[in-house]
């Protein structure tokens, strides 16, 4: 099976960093911002040197890279979130219009950075998933509803963003099915404090224009 590319991969982790800085001051200082983008920047440069262009390498150091950096960016993301509900329940009306803005960057933080998470564990991330990597395969953490059409579909990066979108928007429960205890639990946690981010956002707004 081909090797997963690179670059929509790329350009997420690149988004996540200027959703990082972009942060109002009153939920993240600048510095602390700063420093989360150029720890993630770090991980990442190593992982860009071994694979450029495709996913093609996969070695117990590389793999801890890409999971640490993605985990990274999802405390990263929550503390984000909590921090937005917290600045949007106590800020002053002054200062409401910046934060809701930060709200919605601190809500698509959480949903990228969730899709990276996913990405990296299911089936022990996009070397071992496409078989390129020898050795027994991991079990799966997610079930998509392509793999029961198709015997050799796989899923791609896009697939991971599409969940981790689905899980911070639905009201019903999504087609993909989450399987593993630890997924189970990370999919709640990011559908939980979306909603309450969303719920406060809305409260707010209705707050602020009444």
């Amino acid at each position: 099976m081909r090797s997963e590319g690179r670059i929509p991969v790329l350009v997420a982790q690149l988004v996540a960093f200027a959703l990082i800085l972009s942060l109002p001051g009153a939920v993240l200082p600048l510095l602390v911002r700063c420093v989360a983008v150029v720890i993630a920047a770090s991980v990442l440069l190593p992982l860009l040197i071994v694979d450029p262009s495709r996913l093609r390498h996969s070695s117990r150091r590389t793999r801890r890279l890409g999971v640490s950096q993605a985990g990274f960016l999802a405390v990263v993301a929550l503390a984000a979130v909590a921090l937005t509900v917290v600045q949007l329940v106590t800020a002053s009306y002054a200062l409401v219009p910046r934060v809701l803005v930060g709200a919605v960057g601190a809500w698509l933080l959480q949903v990228i950075a969730a899709s990276l998470v996913l990405w990296q564990l299911d089936r022990g991330g996009p070397v071992a998933r496409r078989g390129i990597r020898s050795g027994p395969h991991p079990d799966p953490d997610l079930r998509f509803p392509q793999e029961d059409l198709e015997e050799r579909w796989m899923p791609s990066y896009l697939d991971y963003v599409t969940t981790a979108l689905t899980n911070a928007m639905a009201v019903v429960p999504a087609r993909t099915l989450a399987l593993r205890p630890r997924t189970k639990i990370l999919t709640s946690i990011w559908s939980f404090t979306s909603f309450a981010l969303l719920g406060v956002v809305v409260a707010r707004i209705i707050a602020f224009v009444a």
